[in-house]
C-alpha cells in the first residue's frame, strides 16, 4: 500500500558509452553483476562479501530494512517505512554503495528523499520516486544529495547533526543543471546550490594511492569524456580531494577455478582472490 518511506533514485553515469565500449552484452553483464551489484550488496550487508565466478551468484542480503529493484543503469532502493532508523543505515547504505561503485569504475549519480510510494516489485510508483529521479537527473557530478525532507521525522535533526559530525554527511554546494546551455555553447548552463549529500570519500581514501588517479576510475568503462561529461568528472573530482578520509570497505572475495592445461593432469584449483584487504595491504 501507499506510505511514506525513504526511496534512493541511482543512476550509472555514462552508461550509453559503457555499453557502447562492450561488444558483447554478456561480458557487461557479467562486470555489472560481479562489480556494480556486488557493491550493493556488500554495503547492504555491511560485511565481507564472497562471489562465486564460476556460478556468477552473489550472496543473499541479509538483515536488511532496504530492499532494491534494478532495471539496466538505474536502481531504486527504499525502505519499508520512515522510521528515522532506516534513514541512518540508509546514509551508511549509500556511503559504502558510491565509494565501492566509482572504485570499480561505475560512478554514481543519486538522490534520497522521503515520500509516499507503492511498492510491490517490478512495479514501483508514487511521488515520492517521481521527486527522488528529478533531483537525481539535475546534478552535473557523481555523487548524492540526500533531500530535507529525510529529516522531517521525529529526532531527525539530532541525526543530520551525527551524521554530519561523523562526516557521514556533508553540507556542500552541488553543481545543478539550469536546463539551459551556455551562451554559444553546448555546454550545460550550471548553477551551485547548498545541499546536504552524501560523503562518499570518506571511504576512498585507503583505496586511492598517488599512482592512481580518479580520473582513470571514471574513465575504466566509458573511455575519454568530453563536453559536459568532463565537467561532471570535474566537479566530481573537486568534492573527493576537499572530503576523501580513510574509512574502510567491506572486501570482496572472488572465487573461481583454474584449470591446469599444461599437465597431464589437467587439475582444477579453486583460487580466492580479494579486492579490498585491511591495513596497508589495502592501499
Amino acid at each position: 500500500m501507499n506510505q511514506q518511506r525513504y526511496v534512493a533514485f541511482i543512476d550509472i553515469l555514462g552508461f550509453k558509452n559503457i555499453i557502447n565500449q562492450f561488444k558483447n552484452p554478456e561480458d557487461l553483464g557479467r562486470e555489472l553483476l560481479f562489480n556494480f551489484n556486488a557493491s550493493l550488496h556488500a554495503a547492504l550487508n555491511n560485511s565481507s562479501i564472497t562471489i562465486d565466478l564460476t556460478k556468477g551468484i552473489l550472496p543473499k542480503v541479509e538483515n536488511s530494512e532496504i530492499s532494491f529493484c534494478q532495471f539496466s543503469d538505474s536502481i531504486i532502493l527504499y525502505s519499508k517505512d520512515d522510521n528515522v532508523k532506516n534513514l541512518e543505515e540508509f546514509i551508511r547504505v549509500l556511503n559504502m554503495f558510491l565509494a565501492s561503485s566509482i572504485l570499480r569504475g561505475f560512478p554514481l549519480r543519486g538522490a534520497l528523499v522521503k515520500g509516499d510510494i507503492f511498492a510491490n516489485p517490478p512495479i514501483i510508483v508514487g511521488k515520492g520516486l517521481v521527486n527522488a529521479a528529478t533531483n537525481e537527473a539535475k546534478q552535473a557530478w557523481s555523487g548524492l544529495i540526500v533531500d530535507s525532507s529525510c529529516f522531517d521525522v521525529n529526532d531527525g535533526d539530532e541525526l543530520l547533526k551525527r551524521m554530519l559530525l561523523e562526516k557521514m554527511l556533508v553540507n556542500t554546494k552541488v553543481p545543478i543543471k539550469t536546463g539551459k546551455k551556455q551562451e554559444g555553447s553546448c555546454l550545460d548552463q550550471i548553477v551551485y546550490q547548498d545541499q546536504t549529500v552524501i560523503n562518499w570519500p570518506q571511504f576512498m581514501g585507503l583505496y586511492i594511492s598517488s599512482g592512481i588517479k580518479l580520473n582513470t576510475l571514471f574513465e575504466k568503462f566509458s573511455g575519454k569524456p568530453y563536453g559536459n561529461a568532463l565537467i561532471k568528472i570535474e566537479h566530481t573530482i573537486e568534492f573527493f580531494k576537499e572530503n576523501i578520509g580513510s574509512r574502510k570497505l567491506p572486501p570482496f572475495t572472488y572465487t573461481a577455478e583454474i584449470v591446469d592445461t599444461f599437465s597431464l593432469l589437467n587439475t582444477k584449483e579453486k583460487i580466492n582472490c580479494e579486492f579490498y584487504n585491511d591495513g596497508e595491504n589495502s592501499r
